[in-house]
This record gives C-alpha cells, sequence and structure tokens, in this order.
C-alpha cells in the first residue's frame, strides 16, 4: 500500500494534509480532535501581542456558494478586531494539552508593520521588529514545530495582510526572525497575479518554505439592506473554499518554477483529488479550514484515504513520485485544437450537450432515431460546456499530443 508520509522543512508528518488556522478554536481539545480526525499538524491562528477587551473580537461566517450535489462549498467571513488571548494566556491554558496530541504545531503570526499601525501604537519598526522576534523565540522554547509569517490576512486590511506587503518591510522581519530561531520559518502570501516574484523575494530573504493561499479579500452586498454582508471596517472579508483552488494552484505552479524551497497550498481541498492536484502542481503538503468546517474533524481521514487508494490504482508508491508532476509541463499544450469526444455507453440521449451548445458553437446535433449526439469536428473548439451539463459524464475533452510551444506564453 502506499504511504502519504511527507517530510518539511526537516519535520515529519503522517500525511500532506494540516488543519489550517482559523476553523478551530484553538485549545487543546480542539487540537486533540484534529488529530484524532487524522490531521497531520495543526496551525494555531493568529494571537494577540496585548490583552484587549473581549468584544473586540468578532467572528462571522456566511456561506455564500455551494457546488451543484451540496456539499463543496465557498464561504466569507470575517474577524472584527484583534484576538483576545495573548500568547502567555496561550501557553499557560493551552500549551501542554496541544503538545500531547501528539502531531506538530505551527504558530501562525501575524506581521502587523504599516506605519500608521506602529504611530497608533507608540511603536518604531525597530520596536515592531523587536517584538515579533522575542514571540517567536518564544514560541520556539515552547515547542513549536514551525512559524508561519502570516502576510496575507484580509481583513480589512488595515494593520496587516497584504498591508504587510504593501508597506511594511516584510523581508527584514523575515532574516530577523531566521536569526533568532533553529525552527522552520515560511512565509504566508495571499493569492497573487504576480507569485512568482514574491516567492523569490521571500526565499533570498531565508524563508524555509511559502505557504500560497489561505483566505483571500473579498466583499459582498445584502441587497435588501444595501449594507456589506459583513460589518467590517469598510465591508472587506476574507473568502475560503473550492472557489479559490484553481487561483491558488497557478500560485503554487509559479513559485515551483522560481523557487527550491517547499510550498504549501491553502483552498479548496474537498476530496483526495483536490491533495492530488496540489502535490501534481508542487506542493509539499496542503492545509484545509472550510471542509473542516462542513464536514467536521474526520474529514483528515477520510481524504488521506482517498489519497492512498489514488496511489494505490495508479501505480505510485508515495507522493514524492508525482511531486510536480504537472508544473513540469509549463510551456507546453496540445499540437491541435482539442475536440470533444462521446462515450456512447454513457450517453442517455438526453439532449442537454445540444441546446448548451446551440448557445455558442452549433457543433452537436442528434440524428434521427441515433440517441447518440454527433460531434461536428469542423465546428467544435472543445470548449467543454457540454461536459459540465451531461448528467451522465458522457462527453470530455480529447486527449492529444503534448508539445513544447515556440514561444514564452
Amino acid at each position: 500500500m502506499a504511504t502519504t508520509a511527507v517530510e518539511i522543512c526537516g519535520v515529519k508528518l503522517r500525511n500532506p494534509i494540516m488543519m489550517a488556522s482559523g476553523a478551530h478554536p484553538g485549545t487543546a481539545r480542539a487540537v486533540q480532535t484534529l488529530a484524532h480526525g487524522g490531521a497531520a499538524a495543526v496551525e494555531l491562528k493568529p494571537l494577540s501581542y496585548k490583552s484587549l477587551p473581549a468584544s473586540k473580537d468578532i467572528e462571522i461566517y456566511h456561506p455564500f456558494f455551494k457546488s451543484a450535489d451540496g456539499t463543496a462549498t465557498t464561504i466569507i467571513g470575517a474577524s472584527i478586531g484583534r484576538k483576545t488571548v495573548t500568547y502567555e494566556e496561550w501557553f499557560e491554558r493551552e500549551l501542554l494539552g496541544s503538545l500531547e496530541a501528539g502531531i506538530p504545531l505551527v504558530a501562525n503570526v501575524t506581521v502587523p508593520i504599516k506605519p500608521s499601525f506602529l504611530a497608533r501604537n507608540n511603536l518604531t519598526e525597530d520596536g515592531q521588529v523587536a517584538m515579533i522576534v522575542e514571540k517567536m523565540v518564544l514560541l520556539e522554547e515552547k515547542g513549536f514545530s514551525w512559524i508561519d509569517l502570516n502576510l496575507q490576512t484580509p481583513f480589512g486590511g488595515f494593520s496587516a495582510g497584504l498591508d504587510a506587503l504593501l508597506y511594511g518591510n516584510w523581508e527584514r522581519v523575515i532574516r530577523e526572525v531566521k536569526k533568532a530561531v533553529k525552527i522552520p520559518v515560511m512565509a504566508k502570501l495571499p493569492y497573487l497575479h504576480n507569485a512568482r516574484d514574491y516567492a523569490v523575494r521571500a526565499e533570498q530573504a531565508g524563508v524555509d518554505g511559502i505557504v500560497f493561499g489561505g483566505a483571500g479579500r473579498a466583499y459582498a452586498v445584502d441587497i435588501e439592506s444595501g449594507l456589506p454582508r459583513i460589518p467590517t471596517p469598510g465591508g472587506y472579508v476574507s473568502t475560503q473554499g473550492p472557489g479559490k483552488k484553481a487561483m491558488v494552484l497557478a500560485n503554487v505552479v509559479d513559485a515551483w518554477q522560481a523557487v527550491k524551497v517547499p510550498i504549501i497550498g491553502v483552498a479548496g481541498i474537498w476530496t483526495g483529488a483536490d491533495v492530488i492536484e496540489y502535490i501534481m502542481a508542487g506542493a509539499t503538503c496542503v492545509q484545509l479550514y472550510t471542509a473542516a468546517v462542513v464536514r467536521g474533524f474526520g474529514v483528515f481521514r477520510r481524504i488521506n484515504d482517498e489519497v492512498k487508494a489514488w496511489l494505490d490504482a495508479h501505480g505510485y508508491s508515495s507522493l514524492d513520485e508525482i511531486r510536480g508532476m504537472a508544473a513540469r509541463h509549463w510551456g507546453e499544450g496540445y499540437a491541435e485544437q482539442p475536440k470533444i469526444a462521446v462515450d456512447a455507453r454513457l450517453c442517455d440521449g438526453c439532449g442537454e450537450c445540444e441546446r448548451v451548445c446551440a448557445n455558442y458553437k452549433q457543433a452537436i446535433s442528434f440524428q434521427w432515431q441515433v440517441p447518440v449526439p454527433r460531434i461536428d469536428k469542423t465546428l467544435c473548439v472543445g470548449c467543454g460546456f457540454c461536459s459540465v451539463v451531461c448528467p451522465r459524464q458522457a462527453l470530455a475533452i480529447e486527449r492529444l499530443e503534448w508539445v513544447r510551444y515556440p514561444y514564452d506564453h
């Protein structure tokens, strides 16, 4: 039987599926439950640098998309205000029980270094960097396996998240933290159109790995009230779930082409097939969030079983054999225009494909008393709309010869 165990930055994981920060309360009980459910590691959501009133800590989530079968869900949400649990408070209440879970603990550390944030808190950049480094040393001493420097929190964007990339000297923070600790340090980046550039900058600053994805910045409107659906400052929210997977996969591929450090993908992990996609795109492992909320903490074991079954069915003994398999084909494509093929054994002649194609290329028709669609190859461009609506999965894009394109696209 295939193994799904992986090693990242010297840390051994029993499988490639981690719990991302946010969907669990960060208590020892939650960590132990996640470990029992099969999570390879748990990333703890950011702790506060100082205590604030509980009224400042509000979390709101709202599902806004479900897949056709009613399972896969994309959600929006927000945390308003800073977390009220400080590092010291969490260590006292939850550390020992969390370590007893027996799986690696990962610290998700926000990097709030925007000038306006420093001014409001009477901090200099030197003082803020020193405070961050001090906490990172403490995390190492307490037994955390690695640190994710979070450069991508999207809520409002006024002291963390993208502001850390746009305004703050985040590369300096990476360098200073790396000098101070021996455990791995990773940069957690948002979805970026220029992911390759930021990945290279992070690697040059000294990170041991890169995390792509997580929560993306979004906006939603309640059309009945005319108000933002989530009442954050500015109305900005985060988005997680299957709707983001394709975008984050693109970031993983871009980074895999440019850096040598391992990559973690975060977004849209719902099945074992999703994990396989990320590994083939170049990821070493993945983090999931929404699936754990909707399907329960036992989802880790179920998804890992699906990954093992896929590896066995395809003759692979480990994930190392498929890592980067798709990314290696960057710059390649079909030698000719792909077409749609019909599997007559599955087709029931419902006509949905013809209805959809009539709105675009008019390449599909049914002949008299023949219950299988006829594809006009001179008109078909292999767009795949017909395969999307086919209830029997009887239509698919033909697999053709791949070639390397003679230009840099």
